[in-house]
Parts: C-alpha cells; structure tokens; sequence
C-alpha cells in the first residue's frame, strides 16, 4: 500500500558535469572526486522528506540509485557514507525527528563509479545493477541496449519506503528524480584565449589579466573561481578582481605558505571555473622561484594587451589576427 502524502525534493541538484570514477580509484576503501551540488563552492546534493506521519511511521529508508533519461536503470553506481552494492541507503528512525513531520539529509561523501563499456564486462554491470532490485518506474533495463556513445550521462533517483509498527516494509509514492549528470570529458569549455602575465613570481602579490574567446555567462565575480594548481607541490587560491565581458583580472597572492618544495621555474596550471555551471579551461603559467627573480618588476615592464585603435578614414585598416584580443 503507498502512502500518498510522503513527499520527496531535491533541494540542490548534483553538478552538471562529474568526473565519474574508474573502479580502480575506488577500491580497497578509497575514495575520490566526490559528487557536488550545482551552486558550485563545493556545496552538496541535499534532500528534504517531508509528510512523515509518528503514528504510521516507525522508521524511514531512502534508497538512491542511476538511471537514464528515459528513466531506465542505469549500470553506474554509488560509493561512499551511506552507500552498500551500488546504491545510496539511508536509514532514519522517526523517534530521532522529535514530532517532525520532515527532514533533510545531504550527500556529503559520495562518489559516482562509471563501468566498462566493453561487451563481457559491460554486461557484468548491467546483471549487478538488475541484482540492486531498485527499478522505481518498472522499467525493462534490457530496451536501453547500452553501449559506449549512451553511458556518459545519468540521472539519480530517490525513493522512500517505510517501516512500519508490525515491522513491514512499505514502499511510498516518494520519488524524485535528479537533472542529467554527464561526464566531465564532455564538458564545454569557458574558452580562454591567452593570460597576461604568463609568469610571476612564487613570493608578492601579482594581478593576471585573463582574456576569453567569448562573452563570459555572468559579469559578478562571485560567479568563477580561480586557483592555481602545481600538482604534487600543492594550490594555491586566488581571488577574482574584476570580471567583463571578455576578460577576468585574477590576484595571485604570495604562495609562499600555500606550495613546497618547488624548483626555481614551475609549469603550474591557472584553473578558472564558472561556480554555477561548473565550466572550467585552464592555461600553463610559469611560477619563478630563484632568489635572483624575487623583484617580480621584469614581468610588468609591459602593459596588458588593450583593445586596439579604430582606423582613421584615410587609412585602409589592416587586422593582425596574432595580436587580436577581445578585452570589451
């Protein structure tokens, strides 16, 4: 019998785009890249049931797992806090609610696994998916012939059962689906065109003018993130100054407390990200670490790019495109 006033919301959806997870980076315990929420700043997946009844209820289960599109059980799979063979598993006692007729859970540790897309073990995942017996909608798994051009893009779904006082197991009407995740690899890029700078200093403080192909989505600077990463000698955070149509002023400030263990020249990666959609491109830039480059004044001897002059009418303008910059 369903219980028809149980209620279910995804109050922040997943990430638009997720690095899914080879079984691999998940064995022996570990676990990796973890499932955010899209408001971006590493926010989480969050949950809201609501329209539990103390009288009826004994104890609530929220089982989640992947689907498709078309809503078809889908062979990625979960791991992390409150996961077991595949799928997500949350068990709450309503005693613990103290009269609350709802209440909201996060997925703070958890990770999406992708599968093989070779035949043999393709199929292998697909029969672990079925063995889950989680299929909200009844679908026939099989009529999603999944093969490696359709695996890339999921779905979530929740769905809560309860238990009740003769210790029965009931399933509610309580579903919600997520928005499609889809793998990073296939992710847009924000499309930066060069930096200015493209060196700096490891000590002080220095402004980098970062230039975009195209219009940015969003012109508050609370809207990107930048960082620089140097791999195994650390990151180091930046801050965002301003942001225009087609230009980003990142401040690097000094990394001396933040990286270890660097050489005197360090390739490092500037990573500017959108926090709403989670769009991010990247551009090498060379960090000086020698005591000989500790006055940072011979990277600024030259201006940023500016946008350049109209022509005179009496002049036929020639265009340079190796030196074209969109800094509007």
């Amino acid at each position: 019998r369903y219980n028809k006033s149980m209620k279910i919301e995804l109050l922040e959806q997943p990430s638009e785009y997720h690095r899914f997870r080879y079984e691999t980076e998940v064995s022996n315990g570990k676990l990796g890249g973890l499932l955010y929420g899209r408001t971006g700043n590493r926010s989480h997946v969050r949950l809201r049931v609501s329209g539990i009844d103390p009288l009826l209820h004994k104890s609530l289960i929220i089982i989640g797992a992947t689907i498709n599109s078309d809503l078809l059980p889908h062979p990625y799979f979960m791991v992390g806090d409150n996961c077991s063979n595949g799928a997500f598993q949350l068990k709450k006692d309503v005693d613990s609610l103290s009269n609350k007729s709802e209440f909201e859970f996060a997925l703070e540790k958890v990770s999406l696994v992708c599968v093989s897309t070779k035949g043999a073990k393709l199929q292998e995942a697909i029969e672990n998916r079925k063995k889950i017996n989680f299929n909200p909608f009844n679908k026939n798994m099989d009529e999603a012939r999944y093969n490696s051009r359709n695996l890339k893009s999921i779905r979530l779904v929740f769905q809560v059962f309860y238990t009740d006082y003769n210790d029965q197991h009931q399933p509610t009407n309580a579903i919600v689906t997520s928005d499609v995740i889809t793998d990073s690899r296939q992710q847009v890029k924000l499309g930066i065109f060069d930096i200015h700078p493209n060196q700096a200093t490891v000590s002080g403080c220095h402004d980098i003018w970062v230039y975009f192909d195209d219009p940015l989505p969003h012109a508050d600077i609370s809207s990107f993130k930048a960082e620089l990463q140097a791999g195994p000698h650390g990151s180091c955070p930046c801050g965002v100054k301003v942001a225009k149509k087609h230009l980003l002023i990142i401040s690097k400030p000094d990394a001396t407390n933040y990286l270890t263990n660097l050489n005197e020249r360090n390739k490092c990666d500037l990573v500017i990200t959108d926090t709403r959609n989670g769009m991010a491109d990247q551009r090498d830039l060379i960090l000086l670490n020698a005591q000989q480059d500790n006055d940072p004044m011979h990277l600024f001897l030259t201006e940023a790019p500016q946008k350049r002059k109209r022509a005179t009418p009496s002049q036929k303008p020639v265009v340079n495109m190796d030196e074209f910059l969109q800094i509007v």
